[in-house]
């Protein structure tokens, strides 16, 4: 494959006119941006997932009681679980919209998982020669349920 890095508003043209063979964007950004309309296939490969953080800066956090702090996580946390439920059902909803739209979808089997894996494992080498942090960053999202 040829990558080829174009602005958004390229795209459909790209994909209509045969210049653009495909396109990797959240299934949102399909449907958004109308391209389930010149393309026939999506690859549900599920390798980038949204999510939501919510940070406090040391200085913040810092000023306020533990109480605070407790209220704090537990709405984080519920907020956090709100999103997700959001996001999930969203996903359900675009998928089945381009099945709806006469797309084919085709879930990414556990076989090509591991298979990508395998393939990204050079990316993974570098950052970690290159970034004492990296290793522990893969770790931490890994851990994520």
């Amino acid at each position: 494959a040829n990558v080829v890095i174009m602005d958004m508003g390229e795209v459909f043209t790209a994909l209509e006119q045969g210049v653009a063979d495909g396109q990797d964007n959240p299934l949102s950004t399909v449907k958004n941006e109308g391209w389930y309309e010149v393309q026939d296939y999506i690859y549900d490969t599920n390798h980038i997932v949204a999510s939501l953080e919510l940070f406090a800066g040391d200085q913040f956090w810092d000023s306020i009681d533990e109480a605070d702090r407790e209220i704090f996580r537990q709405v984080a946390d519920e907020a956090s679980d709100y999103a997700w439920d959001l996001y999930i059902d969203q996903l359900a909803g675009d998928k089945q919209f381009m099945k709806d739209n006469g797309l084919t979808v085709t879930d990414l089997s556990d076989e090509d998982r591991e298979a990508m894996k395998i393939k990204i494992q050079p990316v993974y080498d570098y950052l970690d020669e290159k970034y004492e942090w990296a290793g522990a960053i893969r770790k931490m999202i890994e851990e994520i349920e």
